[in-house]
Parts: C-alpha cells; structure tokens; sequence
C-alpha cells in the first residue's frame, strides 16, 4: 500500500468505448476485444501504475455468459501489458453495483447478493487479476456484501473500495463520507474512497471527511465533470488541465490513488500524471475516532457523553416481543427523547435479531448497540448490518472471549469490553482496572485495535455494595479507553430510583465517562447529563446544552391524525389499525386526501431538508402503498373505484440495468394514485415508445445511472417526433442534469420528491 506518494490509475473505459463507436461495455471484452486492448494500452503508455478489467456490474444477475465476459476481460488487461512490455503495471478486477437493492430496501436477499459478487470475483481472481476494486457503490449493505464476498473469496487480493456520492456530499441512501470509509476499513479494504459522483473539484470534501476517519490510503476517480449534451453528443466539459489542477486539491486533501471516472481520457490521465508525479499526499491523521452507526447516522466517542437507549429489551419489556413495529416504535419515542443510539436484546433468534436491527437502523436512523452474548446471533446480525455495530458486551471469560473475538476481528466490531473475568466481578478499583487489562491483552492477542474497545467496569447496586457507585466512578477516571456504564444497575433494589439514577448519571460524566445506557424517557435524567457535560466543560460553546433546550428544536413535526403519523414513521401495524377505523365513517377519497396525501407531502418535505433519508422515504412509501390497496380494494368490494388515473411508464433506458432510483419514483407516483407500468431495465428505445403509444401513456419517465446510456434519453425523443407524438418526458438518474433534460426537451426530476412535483406540473394539477 501506498500512502507517501501518488500513484496512478487509469481513466473511462465506457465513455472511451463509446466514443470508439462500440456501445456495449463489458460485452466488447467478446465482440470487441480489440478495442478494450487499446484503451487499456494507451492508459498504460502514458504512465498508469494500475489499470482496470473492463468488467463492470458483468455479474450473473445480468449476464448468462459472465464467467466468459470476466475471464476475457483479464486476458484483455494482460495482453495489453505484455504488448507494452511494463511489467511493473498491476490489474485491478472490476466489480460494480447489480442495479439492485438489498433488503430492507430493494429485494435482493444479503447472502444472494454476497453469492452474487463471490462468483464475479472467483472468475477475476482465477483469470490472473492482481487486485480487486469495488466500485461507483450507491447502497451500504451492498456494498458490504461486496466486501465481504472479497474477503471471503479472494482474501490474498489487494482490495480498493468506493462508493458514489450525491449532491450533498452522501449516497442517494443517505451514507455520508464517514461511514462509507469506516465500514471498507472495517472489512477489510486495503485503499478506500470515492469515484464517479460529480469532477474531481466537488470530491475534495468527501477526501477531506474519509481522511479524518480512516488511516487506510484514499483513492479518487472523479468524472470530468458533469456531462453535457452538445450537438446530439455527450460531452463532459472539464479539460485535462483543470482536471489535474483539482487533482492537485485532492491529493493535498489525503488523496494517494489517482484516476478517473466517466469521460476522463489519455489526455487526462497524462496531465495528472505530469502535474501529480512529484506532489506528496497529506498525511494520514495520527488517531482515528471511534464511532459507531447507522446507514445515514455515525456517532463519534469522547465529544459528548452518548446516550444507549435501554429499553428495546425483551427480558425487561416483554411486550415487545409482539412484533418489529412495535420495537421500531419504541426506538422512534427513545430517539425523540435524545437517545444517540439503541441498545437491542431480542433474547431470540438469530434471523429475527437481525430483522430487528435492520429495521431500526433504516426506519429510527440510529446506530445499534447489539446486546448478545450468543455466537450465531452476532454473527448473523454483524454479517447483515449496515453501519458499524457496537457489541455490548465481551467479557473477559475465557470461553465468551473464545467465541466472539473472532468475530470483532472478522466484522471490524466496536464493541463493550465488559469488566468479568473467570474470577467474577471485580469490586475494588485495582481489581476492575486488573480486568481491563486482560481484556485489551486478550484483544491484541486476536489482532484487534484496542482503540475499539469500549471499557465497562461495571457498576452493583449500592443496595447490595455500599461502595460500588464510587469505586466504579474511580476506575472510569483512571481506564484510558473509552468508557461505558450502565446506569440503572446502581439504584436496583432501592426506593426512589429515577433521582439515583439521575445522580450517578451526572457523576459519571463529571469523571469522563464517554457513554451511559440508560432510558431516556426519564427526562430528568436527560437534563442532569446535558447539565453535568456542560459544567464538566464536554459541552463546548454549550451547544449541544442550548441545542437541546432551545424552543426550537424541542417539538418534532407530529401529525394530529394518527394514519398520517404511522405513514411518516413507516408505520405498517399502526397504520393498518387507523386505517380500520377511518373506512366505517369516511369515504375513500376523504381518506386518500386528508391523511394520505398530506402525510407524503410531509414526507417529502422531510427528506429534502435531509431529516429522513433514503431508508425512512421507503418505508413511508411502502406503508402509503398498502393503504392505497387497501383502499382500493374497498371500493372494488363495495362495486365502486377511484376517479380515472393518469398514466405514467416506466423504464431504465438501454445498456442500463440500474433500477434503483425509478423503483423508489414509481412507488411514490403511485401513492400519489397515479397508474405505473414499469418496463424494467436495459429497455430499447423503439419498446419504450411503442408501449407507451399502446398503453396511452400520459408521462414517460426514463431513468440513466450511467452517462454511457444517457443518449438513450434523446432517442426516445426522437423517435417520439418521427411518430409524431406528444407525449411528455421527466427524466432522472446520477448522470442526468437539468441542462441535459432541457437540451432535449425533457423535465428532470432530481429524485422522487421532485419527480411528484414535475408530475403536477404536466398535469397542472
């Protein structure tokens, strides 16, 4: 690994393909190998350390013949080098995106998924490819899955991970640049960053995010620019020279592995070469922060005091053992109350463990803390989760020990070292300080950082131990890990618990303690742990103090009508019951307008303002379409049915097999009762528009992820005016701007809010 000077990788292969007149982009490594060989040679006569397979997304969930296409494609790389005669360039095997999502969100089962990406990289890995690179990643779990199919498949690889970033600097998931680079380091990747997303110029923050979290070499492979339609063609605006000079940014910013993206050419990758060569990338940080998170949502140890909410605990609230909603529920009331993250202890198996931490990572968006001391559980739950999960707790039993520390080590687990050895409990300062020891020793001895160990000395009830409140206090002062305490254990068994509780909180802060679990319904307790880390000077400029009392920012946005809120809160088991009641006295269409309607407007308006992400937009949108049938489904039992609705078709244009994006778009137009027929993925043009002439379309609505397939867009157009007809087009997709939709006479909608929007406007309504 490289982290002192720039080394280089290669530009485009699809935008170069194209602009060879060839089309396709991994099918060319068959039909037009010869072409691939040039472009791979000429990155390689103008200096490139690495260059790239033409393999990307050739998995076996869009290609029959993918073993073919993979092989090919690294026989390709290898006769370009040999040709050359640079030994010294390495081969990076692609491997991309499906075009899917993995559940909760799409409907790509996690170990399909990881199955998927394995039978790429087998192929890559046996063809002869010196290195693999995950990239232009969209979705977490993904992309987790794609690294864990690398490190379980090809581990003596060298491994580059990426992830594509939106406008606003996350994933259109809503994963920012810390976590993204967090979960790669976590599992394993050897370089880690961020390609495709926008010109090298709009990456220079998201370096700047990855390089304070991660030690591991950064790499940058930026577009140049975004692209432009210009006389019928695709043309990306930024020169080699302004390339390189943003290049330049990047790599003062931490950046050591240098390339491009979409339109990025010879020329470019020459000018960075000659303007990079001699510049040395900004250091790495000395320490890292320890965090843990969820998709969209990290919090950072030792700013303030974090709060575990405690009460998604099935021993404690059997209750809840009724259903995941009802445990969503009680994690959405505990982050209203200020929890920064939710302890979960299922007590059950495995499989439902998981679903349970899924669930409220998407639809709370907040970190999970995993309280299981069993194997299969962890391991199911680490494997699935899509954040960094802290694991509470570790003790230091030799056999608990034996048994889970393989799998911190495998799944980069934070987790709670708990103060138990074989001897029992530690009660004196020394003995508690003795434990913490061996568990830091047991954990380098599995070659684990021990910066990623949250100590817990573990406090008795002072019913029992008079002394344990302040001997515990002692230790949590003197242990130089982080440190975490459970706080209603010390007031078990006493009258007047909550004033205990609160107390014991306080003091804890005073003496450092970076993490209490508590239950943060009590809000007294709350305020005595914003007082203290204010008075205990954690609180700088006091702004979490004043951000949390200010009138502002205390009420959350609530809906007066229950079916509203359970749609906002993605709601199924709430809403359904709501939805029971409202259809004995009101008319359907009175329901769609007074509850549903407005509670996806709601939901919109949440999303732009970056209050709820990707995750929580899916499961109100999911919660909305299962009222609607409902709905429907009345009316047709009673003999009526909904007023005629507008028509609106579907497709990812040709060459793309991404669905991601329009999946969401349809699902929210037709909440808005608008009637979808979605055609799929990678769909010709000539399809597009004679099925949307046969329906009676009233909207066509396209989308592109990739800029190779853009032009499929103005086709449609085009084809449309030789048939004559009007029929208007919105048009989206990571590579799509408005320029380009304007350019051909399209509307552009930048996600599925706006895209509710740009509907209206068409139909004036």
């Amino acid at each position: 690994m490289n982290n002192k000077k720039v080394t280089f990788i290669d530009g485009a292969m699809g935008t170069n393909l194209n602009a060879a007149g060839v089309t396709s982009s991994p099918e060319a490594n068959i039909e037009h190998p010869g072409v691939v060989k040039k472009i791979h040679l000429d990155y390689i006569n103008e200096g490139v350390d690495i260059i790239e397979t033409n393999t990307f997304s050739a998995t076996s969930l869009k290609y029959d013949n993918y073993k073919e296409i993979n092989k090919k494609g690294v026989e390709i790389a290898k006769e370009a080098l040999l040709e050359s005669g640079k030994k010294s360039v390495q081969i990076a095997g692609s491997v991309g995106a499906t075009g899917k999502m993995v559940k909760p969100l799409g409907s790509l089962d996690f170990e399909e998924t990881v199955n998927i990406f394995k039978t790429q990289i087998e192929v890559l890995r046996d063809s002869g490819a010196d290195m693999l690179i995950i990239e232009t990643m969209d979705d977490l779990s993904e992309f987790r899955a794609a690294l864990i199919a690398a490190a379980e498949t090809a581990p003596e690889l060298r491994l580059i991970a990426t992830m594509t970033f939106s406008e606003g600097d996350r994933t259109s998931t809503g994963t920012p640049p810390e976590i993204a680079a967090r979960v790669a380091d976590t599992l394993g990747a050897d370089i880690i960053g961020v390609n495709c997303s926008f010109g090298p110029e709009g990456l220079i923050d998201v370096v700047k995010r990855m390089r304070a979290v991660t030690k591991k070499p950064l790499i940058v492979q930026a577009n140049a620019g975004m692209p432009e339609l210009i006389d019928g063609n695709t043309v990306f605006p930024e020169s080699p020279k302004e390339y390189a000079k943003y290049a330049k940014e990047l790599v003062k910013a931490g950046a050591s592995y240098i390339g491009g993206c979409c339109g990025t050419t010879k020329e470019h990758i020459s000018e960075l070469i000659d303007t990079l060569k001699d510049i040395k990338p900004g250091p790495a940080p000395e320490e890292i922060p320890l965090f843990i998170s969820s998709r969209t949502t990290f919090k950072i140890f030792g700013r303030k005091p974090l709060l575990i909410g405690e009460r998604i605990n099935l021993v404690a609230h059997p209750e809840l053992k009724k259903s995941v909603d009802r445990m969503v529920r009680e994690g959405l009331r505990q982050k209203k109350a200020s929890a920064d993250a939710l302890d979960i202890n299922t007590v059950t198996q495995k499989e439902i463990t998981a679903d349970v931490a899924e669930a409220v990572n998407s639809r709370v968006g907040l970190p999970v803390v995993l309280d299981s001391q069993d194997a299969e559980t962890v391991a199911e739950v680490a494997r699935r989760y899509p954040g960094i999960l802290l694991l509470n707790s570790v003790s230091a039993e030799k056999e608990k020990a034996q048994k889970l520390l393989p799998l911190v080590k495998k799944y980069g687990l934070p987790y709670i070292g708990l103060c138990v050895s074989d001897s029992g409990v530690p009660g004196t300062v020394r003995e508690k300080l003795e434990v913490a020891d061996l568990i830091i020793n047991q954990a380098e001895k599995q070659g684990i950082d021990p910066a990623t160990i949250v100590i817990d000395p573990v406090v008795f009830a002072v019913s029992s131990d008079i002394d344990s409140a302040k001997e515990t206090l002692k230790a949590v002062s003197k242990i130089k890990n982080h440190t975490v305490l459970g706080v209603s254990n010390v007031s078990s068994g006493l009258p007047q618990r909550a004033i205990l509780n609160e107390i014991f909180a306080a003091l804890a802060v005073g003496r450092n303690c970076s993490a209490l679990i508590v239950n943060p319904l009590n809000a007294d307790l709350v305020y005595a742990v914003h007082a203290a880390s204010l008075l205990a000077g954690r609180d700088k400029n006091a702004e979490q103090y004043l951000n949390y009392f200010s009138p502002e920012g205390a009420e959350k946005f609530k809906f007066k009508e229950a079916l509203s809120q359970a749609i906002l809160e993605g709601d199924w088991q709430a809403a359904s019951k709501r939805l029971k009641d409202l259809l004995k006295d009101l008319a359907p269409l009175e329901i769609i307008n007074s509850a549903v309607v407005p509670a996806l407007d709601r939901v919109g308006k949440e999303y732009n303002i970056k209050n709820i992400f990707l995750p929580q937009l899916i499961e109100s949108a999911g919660v909305a379409e299962k009222v609607m049938e409902k709905i429907e489904s009345k009316l047709t039992e009673s003999g009526g049915r909904l007023k005629d609705k507008r028509k609106i078709l579907f497709a990812t244009v040709k060459g793309d097999i991404h669905d991601i994006g329009k999946n969401l778009v349809a699902l929210i137009l037709k909440n808005h009762s608008y009637q979808i027929k979605d055609l799929g993925v990678d769909v010709p043009s000539s399809k597009i528009v004679d099925s949307a002439i046969k329906w009676g379309a009233d909207i066509i609505a396209l989308s592109s992820l990739m800029t190779t397939t853009m032009e499929g867009m103005g086709e449609v157009v085009d084809l449309l005016k030789k048939k004559d007809k009007d029929i208007p087009l919105l048009i989206g997709g990571a590579a799509v701007t408005e320029k380009y939709a304007k350019s051909i006479g399209a509307r552009y909608a930048k996600d599925a809010v706006a895209a509710v929007s740009e509907a209206a406007k068409i139909f004036k309504v």
